[in-house]
């Protein structure tokens, strides 16, 4: 079981890392061999509950009441608890009522987050009206959407987390964790993970969606019922800047204290992942473990791909997919497998290329910028900003580092790899940041081939390069967030 956890600081031995290709599971490092270097780095801290989250989200408490909508008298109090061991305010609205529609009518301005009851509907029904329905939704604030109620409410507004998506079961207490790296275990209330299942609830029945043809893209699930790994029971989903959880246990009088500290951390962590993919293989394994501690701190959860699952993965529901720098084939001439890459690209989502992998996966593809006539390998650390003003150095992430002064992507030097250039470049590229020593090398560029965006991310990695510096990781995961790409629209000219 699960217990509060009074301290901080993940480690690999007290987590699994599983992964499959449809769904996210854990991380399968290569046994053995891998194992000796998992204890040789055992000193790295994995982003969950140890190192710092890079975005704080805003307690509810502080930046307003919480807005609790219910339809019965008998559920008024379900959430007293939040403010007994939170100190939170909790406002109960009733269906039907004035307080709801005046607060609807402010967009819930007054209040940090909203919880609708068990009770406010079931199946396709929901009890108030549409224009309360679309307040909800176009809140902006964590919503926690609790058993029938809510599963009715995320119906009406049409996410895959709502009816008719799911089923109910009785006798359900406990959750099982799929995601161990979930924010929503550290923060507020750190939860203590030594196994994979929570008590939740005393007693209770739960509505699970179905998630057996796999986890559409925009869902973050955070675990599943124990007897069905294809019945999420807790999920998220953002609608527009909303985000939307399912608290699927259906009565909410029979809180474990575990489980009212994880209903507490739902309404303020950000529960609505984004869904990176990352192709890998054994040698990358100190990549894999520096990636994961950097964006899963800052709203990626990361699904783990190996050489030989690459054909058979949907990666259309990945939010970005990640090339790793060894994928490279026996020889190191190319990328492993052309046909792989092919298939990667088909998906139509951007991809973010590492090192020497990613900049032979963009040669395979015959992207322009890429190929392998047009870039250099150098040593270095540090790259200097074109544009010092541009988003992805501020959105979603501030970097502190001021700019345009160099910025240290590692603590030591590295292999880097970046394009060249020179002449008249094609206007599709985007320049982010070339290296110091060398204004001409450009080991952190973007280009848009055919509507998708493919991101270069030049710097080498090996198990003893230093891990990324906090604004490194900053930087790339604003790439990944929001991939920087310049899409045109190649109109006709009518010349007289």
């Amino acid at each position: 079981m699960i217990d509060e956890y009074p301290g901080s600081g993940h480690f690999l031995h007290a987590r699994s890392l599983s992964f499959t290709g449809a769904n996210m599971k854990t991380l399968p490092f290569f046994p053995c061999l891998i194992l000796a270097g998992i204890f040789a780095l055992s000193a790295l801290p994995l982003a969950g509950a140890g190192p710092a989250q890079a975005k704080e989200p805003a307690a509810p408490g502080a930046g307003g009441p919480i807005a609790y909508i219910y339809s019965t008298d008998a559920h008024s109090a379900n959430f007293s608890f939040l403010t007994t061991n939170q100190g939170w305010a909790v406002t109960a609205l009733k269906t039907g009522s004035a307080g709801l529609a005046a607060a609807a009518q402010t967009s819930f301005a007054s209040y940090s987050a909203i919880i609708l009851a068990d009770d406010t509907g079931a199946a396709a029904a929901w009890n108030d009206t549409s224009a309360i329905i679309q307040a909800v939704a176009s809140s902006g604030k964590h919503v926690l959407a609790v058993g029938s109620g809510g599963y009715a409410y995320l119906g009406k507004i049409g996410l895959a987390i709502g009816f008719p998506h799911g089923a109910t079961s009785s006798a359900q207490t406990d959750l099982k964790v799929t995601n161990l790296k979930h924010p929503a275990l550290a923060q507020p209330n750190p939860i203590k993970l030594t196994g994979d299942q929570l008590a939740v609830q005393t007693a209770d029945s739960a509505i699970g969606i179905d998630i057996s043809a796999g986890v559409q893209q925009g869902v973050s699930v955070l675990g599943v019922r124990p007897a069905n790994a294809s019945s999420a029971v807790i999920l998220s989903q953002a609608s527009g800047k909303t985000c939307l959880t399912l608290w699927g246990f259906t009565t909410t009088t029979n809180f474990t204290l575990t489980g009212q500290k994880l209903a507490a951390n739902l309404l303020s962590a950000d529960n609505c992942l984004k869904r990176a993919d990352l192709v890998y293989t054994a040698d990358d394994l100190r990549l894999a473990l520096d990636l994961e501690s950097a964006v899963t701190s800052r709203g990626f959860e990361m699904n783990y791909i190996t050489p030989g699952l690459v054909a058979g993965t949907d990666f259309s529901t990945a939010d970005v997919i990640i090339i790793a720098d060894n994928t490279l084939n026996p020889g190191k001439t190319g990328w492993m497998d052309p046909q792989d890459a092919v298939h990667i690209r088909a998906s139509g989502r951007p991809i973010l290329g590492m090192g020497l992998g990613g900049a032979y996966f963009f040669g395979a593809l015959g992207l322009p910028f890429m190929h392998n006539n047009n870039f250099g390998t150098t040593t270095a650390y540090q790259i200097i900003a074109d544009d010092p003003t541009a988003s992805y150095y501020s959105s979603p992430f501030m970097l502190t580092h001021p700019l345009p002064n160099p910025l240290g992507i590692y603590g030591t030097s590295s292999t880097v790899a970046g394009y060249v250039k020179s002449g008249s470049p094609d206007r599709s590229l985007n320049w982010i940041a070339h290296l110091v020593a060398s204004p001409s090398n450009y080991p952190v560029m973007t280009e848009q081939n055919k509507g998708q965006c493919f991101i270069y991310w030049g710097f080498t990695y090996s198990n003893t390069a230093s891990s990324l510096t906090t604004d490194a990781a900053n930087l790339f995961a604003n790439l990944a967030t929001n991939p920087p790409c310049r899409y045109y629209s190649f109109l006709p000219v009518f010349k007289k």
